[in-house]
């Protein structure tokens, strides 16, 4: 209210919603793959693809990488021979060692 709406607001389609905005741009698109890894954030709503994975790198460089919520979550139970057996298929569902209601919350795709 107190800045007004935005310049282009009277050629928009919101003065005929109804909708009084200050900002034309109410979406923007989600970090997708590289990108969000760099950012260190969601590539998007889709479930995710694995909880545990090896990354390529540059050559022959290899990072292990785990979600870091389920990693915070499930830190009591991940022993090295169980971080490897979750990478092998990225999902913690045949994970007997991984507790029944995390396995349940970390679905993947």
């Amino acid at each position: 209210e107190e800045r007004g709406l935005f310049p282009n607001y009277a050629a928009s389609i919101y003065p005929a919603q109804g909708l009084r905005l200050r900002n034309a741009a109410l979406t923007t698109v989600a970090p997708t793959g590289t990108i969000s890894l760099i950012a260190g954030c969601s590539s998007g709503i889709e479930p995710l693809f694995a909880i545990c994975y090896v990354r390529q790198m540059l050559g022959e460089r290899r990072d292990f990488a785990i979600h870091p919520l389920f990693e915070s979550m499930a830190s009591s139970y991940l022993t090295e021979d169980v971080r490897h057996r979750i990478a092998e298929t990225g999902s913690v569902q045949n994970a007997k060692k991984i507790p029944e209601s995390l396995r349940r919350l970390f679905v993947t795709a």
